[in-house]
């Protein structure tokens, strides 16, 4: 639905490695700009993103931020002039070129 929306995004996707629960995995982006992956510094989850599901077990913090998250608008318009909002989750990724811990935190906007 959303590439009939805004049309086909050429692009290229990216893992970035992490360990969890001790099995090695790969977060996956999709940029169409691969010449600005060498300059990531923090990465934003989606509070729907299963990973912040996983963050929030046992985080009072980060369940609330997903639960308020669900009732914010994404009215094109709201976003535009809300503020920007997130929670540190305490969880990092490998940059897949440099080597660097990224931070990653949950956003409500990216």
């Amino acid at each position: 639905m959303q590439e009939n929306w805004i049309g086909k995004s050429v692009g290229v996707n990216f893992g970035f490695p992490y360990e969890l629960d001790g099995a090695k995995k790969l977060l996956r982006v999709f940029t169409t700009r691969a010449d600005t992956i060498m300059g990531v510094t923090f990465m934003a989850i989606a509070a729907e993103h299963p990973l912040a599901a996983r963050f929030a077990e046992g985080r009072p913090d980060i369940a609330a931020f997903i639960e308020e998250c669900k009732r914010v608008s994404f009215a094109e318009a709201d976003l535009a002039t809300m503020e920007k909002k997130g929670v540190a989750t305490g969880f990092s990724v490998t940059h897949p070129l440099t080597g660097a811990d990224v931070r990653c935190g949950s956003a409500i906007t990216s």
